[in-house]
């Protein structure tokens, strides 16, 4: 089953937080899900902030973050877990044509698997 995702707002439609910390930009989804982008060539360099959303309020959400250009996985997050300060993921993309970002449900269910990706930046 594959969920969908929400622009500048969290799976549940609330505003993006991660932490505590709050977010006006990003994607809200949920695992098992794939966000797509054609890139063109055109980008060098791709950054994003992930964690759980805090929404999830019983410790139970845990997912995987998984980058994926052309085809290839460039990375793999550890499993994230509610309540944990956002990671900083920073991949070069250069000359690359799609992108891809997946989150799984790091191998156990999908309940409050509430993924967010915020404050991505394209640079060329």
């Amino acid at each position: 089953m594959y969920f969908s995702y929400n622009k500048d707002q969290s799976f549940y439609k609330t505003q993006l937080s991660i932490n505590g910390l709050k977010y006006d930009k990003g994607i809200g989804s949920h695992a098992n899900s794939t966000i797509k982008y054609n890139l063109n060539g055109q980008y060098t360099k791709f950054t994003v902030d992930v964690g759980i959303d805090d929404q999830v309020t019983s410790g139970h959400g845990s997912v995987n973050f998984v980058i994926i250009a052309d085809g290839k996985i460039i990375y793999i997050s550890p499993v994230k877990k509610s309540h944990e300060p956002a990671e900083h993921v920073e991949v070069n993309i250069t000359g690359k044509s799609t992108l891809e970002l997946v989150t799984f449900n790091a191998n156990d269910n999908i309940d409050n698997d509430h993924a967010n990706w915020v404050d991505a930046k394209l640079f060329k």
